[in-house]
């Protein structure tokens, strides 16, 4: 049985490693926890493209809480060329999925106040 069960063991592995997509092989090996795994992403994107930037946003407080200060530089660089160009990305619903420090103050307020009088609030707090 303890056969059987090795060579079972040995074949079904065998099998996934001939199926498995090579891009994702490395992610058995690599150390990387999550937070630096995203940390490593947001820092490898080039400064002009702020549409995947953006994305930031999708990703878990918790595992953007250690870049923080580089996605609070990015937003606060950036919010006024993207209030001026209103790219696609920047929506009401992005915005509303920012922490309050991430938007300068005067913008802070004007989101806050549409905000408050729909209920919600901006830390994800109810």
């Amino acid at each position: 049985m303890i056969s059987g069960l090795s060579g079972l063991f040995v074949a079904s592995s065998l099998v996934f490693l001939a199926v498995i997509n090579r891009e994702f092989l490395l992610a058995f090996t690599s150390k990387d926890t999550a937070a630096t795994y995203n940390r490593k992403w947001f820092s490898g994107i080039r400064d002009g493209d702020h549409e995947s930037k953006s994305q930031v946003f999708g990703v878990h407080p918790v595992y953007r809480k250690s870049f923080e200060k580089e996605i609070c530089e990015w937003t606060m660089n950036g919010w006024e060329r993207f209030e001026q160009e209103q790219p696609a990305w920047f929506t009401e619903r992005w915005i509303d999925s920012m922490p309050n420090n991430t938007i300068p103050y005067k913008y802070c307020v004007k989101y806050c106040t549409r905000r408050r009088r729909g209920g919600k609030r901006r830390d994800g707090i109810r």
